[in-house]
């Protein structure tokens, strides 16, 4: 199964769907040319390959997302950036609570209580 999320330049996250996203949807959530950074859990961060060049802002939220893979440490993400969750076992609610954590658009606090009512 894979399952898949934008990470937009604001820190806000946004459903893609699930199965492989294509190569016009990759291109589009990112603004361009893609590039694929492979994470060790087999996972996947797509990124603007030309996002450094054009001078993309800074996203925060991927980046803290790509550090706590233990990935780059120390390199920044620009531009909107797509989180793709592969594997067997994904579980499209574990994978949706694990990138809300990287949400800047809400505090955890409304994220927390959210959860507590569903």
């Amino acid at each position: 199964m894979v399952v898949w999320f934008t990470i937009s330049q604001t820190g806000i996250v946004s459903e893609g769907g699930s199965g492989e996203p294509s190569l016009t949807e990759l291109q589009e959530a990112v603004g361009g040319y893609i590039e694929v950074i492979p994470l060790p859990s087999h996972n996947q961060i797509w990124v603007n390959e030309d996002g450094r060049l054009q001078r993309l802002p800074v996203n925060d939220a991927a980046t803290a997302l790509l550090w706590d893979a233990g990935v780059m440490f120390g390199q920044t993400l620009v531009g909107d950036v797509v989180m793709v969750y592969t594997g067997n076992d994904v579980d499209y609610q574990d994978c949706y609570d694990h990138i809300m954590q990287y949400d800047t658009s809400i505090s955890f606090e409304d994220y927390t209580k959210v959860k507590e009512e569903e």
